[in-house]
């Protein structure tokens, strides 16, 4: 299984495109498993899930990176996980 968090910046070009549509879009992607909202220099931030490293340059390169109004962005690929906490949110 391949992982990867996606950092984006909305917006910033001549296209103008609703905040809404790109989520819309977003939710619509197999292996876009998390859209967190955020503040700071990123707007969004995507956790995808992939079964390899094959199908996850493929959902970046045709599925993801086409959605429209994003200005720039930041992928890190996930190498491991050190620690995860099970269990519902205190």
């Amino acid at each position: 299984m391949s992982r990867l968090f996606h950092y984006i910046s909305i917006g910033g070009d001549e296209r103008v495109v609703r905040f809404e549509d790109a989520l819309e879009r977003l939710r619509g992607i197999d292996g876009v498993r998390e859209i967190h909202l955020t503040t700071g220099e990123w707007d969004i931030i995507l956790r995808v899930v992939a079964a390899d490293t094959d199908r996850l340059r493929e959902l970046m390169f045709e599925r993801i990176a086409e959605t429209e109004g994003f200005s720039r962005s930041q992928t890190m690929v996930i190498l491991g996980t050190d620690y995860e906490q099970p269990g519902p949110p205190l």
